[in-house]
């Protein structure tokens, strides 16, 4: 399940990420955001917030889905939020081919994320 975070400044774009999610939640859920997010904004930041719980195997296509949104529209910053060590890895592999700055906050860290986010 997607569930995208409310109350965050108008050029980041947040969603929390928990379970099993599939390439067709990603689509139906991300890809409207980010359509909408760049009639606003042209260059957006991101932040994923992933669950503990969340299936691993979802890196696996996450790649794909986000050179998907670097199609549609560019960003200078992307965070990820966990606190589940079994992400940590995939996660960093997504560095080798995002644009822009890339990275990881615990959890504790959402406000510090939320600021890194938003400096220049």
């Amino acid at each position: 399940m997607i569930e995208k975070l409310k109350n965050l400044p108008e050029s980041v774009l947040g969603f929390t990420i928990h379970h099993r999610i599939t390439k067709s939640d990603f689509k139906k859920l991300i890809m409207p955001e980010v359509s909408q997010g760049i009639e606003k904004n042209p260059k957006l930041d991101f932040l994923y917030m992933i669950d503990n719980e969340t299936d691993t195997s979802f890196s696996v296509w996450f790649e794909d889905a986000i050179r998907k949104v670097q199609n549609v529209c560019s960003w200078n910053k992307t965070a990820f939020i966990t606190d589940c060590e079994g992400m940590i890895k995939p996660v960093s592999n997504f560095q080798k081919f995002m644009k822009g700055d890339f990275k990881i906050f615990k959890k504790s860290e959402e406000q510090e994320a939320i600021a890194w986010l938003q400096t220049p």
